[in-house]
Parts: C-alpha cells; structure tokens; sequence
C-alpha cells in the first residue's frame, strides 16, 4: 500500500512539472475544439495555444489587465544556451484581460522554437500600464502544437 502512494505521489508530481496540458473546449453548442494550455508557476496567469485556421494558431496570454489595445508581445525561448527571440504586436481582448496575436507564431522558425524550448518567457510591454515577464515550463510543448494542430504546423 505505502509503494502504491508512492508511485501516485510520484506521478502527480511529474505532471505538476508538465507545464502545457492537451484539453478540449465543448460547451455543448458549438462544435468541440482543441487547445492547450500552460500556467505561470503561481497559476495566476497563463498562456493558451488554439488553432485559428488549417495552417494558423494563436497564442493567448492571460495576465488579468491589459491596458493597451495594441501591446507589444515578446517571446524568448531558451533553446540549448541560446535565446531565441520574436516580437510581434497583440491585440486586447475586448474583456481587457487577455492579449492575443497569430502574426509571427506560424513561421517555421518561431514553431522550431517553440517545440525544442525548455522555458519560454513573454513580456508583455503595455506602455500605459508597464512591463510584465511571464515564465513558461516547456514541456510537452511539441505535443501541444500536435494535439491543437495535427500534422498541418511543423
């Protein structure tokens, strides 16, 4: 029995680790959809990934207020001993809570990127309201873009 607790307390803690988790939106009018998402490690905030079109994704990032409706979106993903960087413009939500942007996630480099990534790190530069840096735990990322995706990104 005591090895049985420790193999799920083990377990639990693995996928504590396992920053982005595969789920399925159904709100039993539209159709059901896939997305995956990671939080910060305080859970306050999070990034999701959903599919926009065939061959297109959108990254959303929760961070509570977002005071500009243009921000400015800034990825650095910790690839080896190198920083891969992207900045791209985002778009409010109109619940202000969220910043959204397409743009610059669905080129080969930025998709390269983000599946052999360890951390990724977004600054989201609101000028109204200041400078905010969310850190991401990478893992399973590759498999989030698969499960929101299919084979259609790479």
């Amino acid at each position: 029995m005591k090895k049985l607790f420790l193999i799920v307390t083990l377990g639990l803690i693995g996928n504590a680790k396992a920053q982005w988790v595969n789920k399925v939106s159904d709100n039993g009018f539209d159709d059901p959809y896939r997305y995956a998402v990671a939080y910060t490690d305080d859970g306050q905030n999070f990034v999701k990934l959903e599919k926009l079109t065939d061959t297109s994704m959108i990254v959303v990032l929760y961070d509570g207020y977002v005071c500009e409706e243009r921000p400015l979106l800034e990825f650095s993903f910790k690839v080896g001993n190198d920083n891969d960087k992207y900045e791209v413009y985002a778009v409010r939500s109109t619940d202000k809570k969220k910043a959204m942007t397409s743009a610059v996630i669905n080129t080969g480099d930025f998709v390269r990127s983000f599946r052999l990534a360890t951390t990724m790190r977004i600054r989201l530069n609101d000028e109204s309201c200041g400078m905010t840096i969310f850190s991401f735990n990478m893992a399973n990322s590759s498999s989030a873009i698969t499960w929101v995706m299919g084979d259609r990104i790479r």
